[in-house]
C-alpha cells in the first residue's frame, strides 16, 4: 500500500479520532511548555544510575547520527502491555532515579491499561510519573500528533524532536498504527491491523533510518529486540497517531 492508501484507510477507520482531537489542544500546550523548559539555561541533565547498565550518561554520536547505546529492551508480559513495557524500558534507560525492572502489572494499573491497550494521555502521564519527574524533575514528556499521511514538516519535526531527546539521553515513545497490508514494524504480521507503543532511541541522517526497541518479542516470535528502519516508513506508521517525546 502507498502512503496515501494507508492514510485514506486510516482516515475512514479512526475510532479514536474524537478522543485524539480533544487531546491535541492540551498536547500542543504541553509541547510548547517543553520547548520553553528546554530553552531555559542550565537545565539539568539526568544523573547516571549506579548499576552495570550505566557506564556513563553520554549517548554515542558522530557525523549525522546519534543513539543511546545502552537503551534497554523488555518483552511485554501480556499481549496488551506494549505501553507498560515501553514505560519500563524508558525508565530503565534514562539515567537518574527512575527504576530498572519496573513491574509491568503495576505500571498498567497506574495507567489504566485495559484489554485494548494504553491510551495517549495515560501513556504521557505514566512516562512523566515514572521517568519525567524522577529523572528530570518536571513533566518532560508530551505528545505530538501526526496527520494520517504525515506532512514533510511533521516528519522533519519528528526527527528533530528525536534528536533533541537523544541529547537528553531519553528515547521517544512511538504510537504505531499499522494498517493491514501497509508498512509494519519488523516481525509484525502484515495482514493484521496493529496499534503498538515502541521505544525509539537513535537516528542516522546518512542512511535515513532510526533505531528502536520493540517489546513485541514476546508476542510474535519473529520480532527482533532491536531494529534499524527507514525514518520515512516509521513516520508513515506513526501517521494518525504520533509519538511522545
Amino acid at each position: 500500500m502507498s502512503d496515501q492508501a494507508v492514510a485514506d484507510y486510516k482516515a475512514t477507520h479512526d475510532s479514536e479520532a474524537s478522543q485524539i482531537a480533544k487531546l491535541r489542544v492540551d498536547a500542543t500546550r504541553q509541547e510548547d511548555a517543553k520547548r520553553t523548559e528546554l530553552a531555559s539555561v542550565h537545565r539539568r541533565q539526568p544523573s547516571a544510575k549506579c548499576d552495570a547498565q550505566r557506564i556513563a550518561p553520554a549517548y554515542t554520536s558522530g557525523s549525522g547520527y546519534a543513539y543511546i547505546s545502552w537503551m534497554v529492551q523488555y518483552g511485554q508480559t501480556r499481549s496488551n502491555y506494549c505501553g507498560p513495557a515501553t514505560v519500563a524500558e524508558m525508565s530503565a534507560t534514562v539515567p537518574g532515579p527512575s527504576l530498572v525492572g519496573l513491574n509491568q502489572d503495576a505500571v498498567a494499573s497506574y495507567m489504566g491499561t485495559d484489554s485494548t491497550g494504553t491510551d495517549v494521555q495515560e501513556m504521557v502521564n505514566g512516562l512523566n510519573h515514572y521517568v519525567g519527574q524522577p529523572d528530570f524533575g518536571w513533566n518532560f514528556y508530551s505528545f505530538v500528533w501526526m496527520d494520517y499521511n504525515p506532512t514533510p514538516a511533521q516528519r522533519s519535526t519528528f526527527l528533530n524532536n528525536l534528536q533533541i531527546d537523544v541529547q537528553y539521553n531519553s528515547p521517544v515513545a512511538g504510537d504505531a498504527w499499522e494498517a493491514a497490508g501497509g508498512p509494519h514494524l519488523p516481525g509484525h504480521p502484515v495482514n493484521q491491523e496493529i496499534f503498538h507503543w515502541f521505544e525509539i532511541g537513535g537516528w542516522n541522517t546518512n542512511t535515513g533510518q532510526v533505531w528502536f526497541a520493540d517489546s513485541a518479542t514476546t508476542v510474535w516470535s519473529g520480532v527482533p529486540a532491536y531494529s534499524v528502519y527507514s525514518t520515512h516508513t516509521i513516520g508513515t506508521i506513526l501517521g494518525g497517531r504520533g509519538y511522545i517525546w
